[in-house]
């Protein structure tokens, strides 16, 4: 596994890579809330089975919505640092 970064003024999404290929796309934001315009744009030009909005602050964890073939989640950085291995 590998980092690949894409990151501008608003655009800042992080995409890990399996056998060179985008694996999992994520966006970390302080605040919960609705689907990020950057991970958004990131995905409508790049296909990864997962992706995840991660939020310091907040409780609700939803599925945000589907950008092609990809569906982002909302989980807070608690759950989603505790299901790593």
């Amino acid at each position: 596994m590998s980092g690949r970064f894409l990151i501008g003024v608003k655009i800042c999404p992080v995409s890990i890579t399996q056998n060179r290929k985008p694996w999992i796309a994520i966006e970390v934001k302080l605040q919960e809330q609705e689907l990020a315009q950057p991970i958004k744009y990131f995905l409508e030009r790049v296909e990864t089975p997962y992706a995840f909005q991660i939020f310091l602050n907040g409780q609700k964890e939803k599925k945000l919505a589907k950008v092609g073939n990809t569906l982002v989640r909302s989980v807070s950085a608690a759950r989603f640092l505790a299901q790593l291995p």
